[in-house]
């Protein structure tokens, strides 16, 4: 997982997977799952797991994951972000 801090991580997101990458958006703060809207939480209850989701990617990461995967994913993120 990478956190973007300063850049949009839709583009980053779009960028990464236009080269192959397979990033995803994880960690959903709870108070932003419908099973929970019932229990009165608001946006903003809790700034600092929001801020969070709304920056962070999860890189590709497996057991047999190859070096060459390993170094095209590195490779990739360095592109998109400088």
């Amino acid at each position: 997982m990478v956190e973007l801090q300063n850049h949009d991580r839709e583009v980053i997101y779009n960028k990464l997977h236009a080269l192959g990458i397979g990033v995803n958006v994880h960690y959903i703060p709870i108070h932003f799952h419908p099973y929970y809207q019932h229990l009165g939480f608001n946006k903003g209850d809790f700034p600092v797991s929001e801020q969070f989701y709304s920056s962070a990617l999860t890189l590709p990461l497996f057991a047999d994951m190859t070096l060459d995967q390993q170094t095209h994913v590195i490779a990739s993120l360095r592109e998109v972000l400088v």
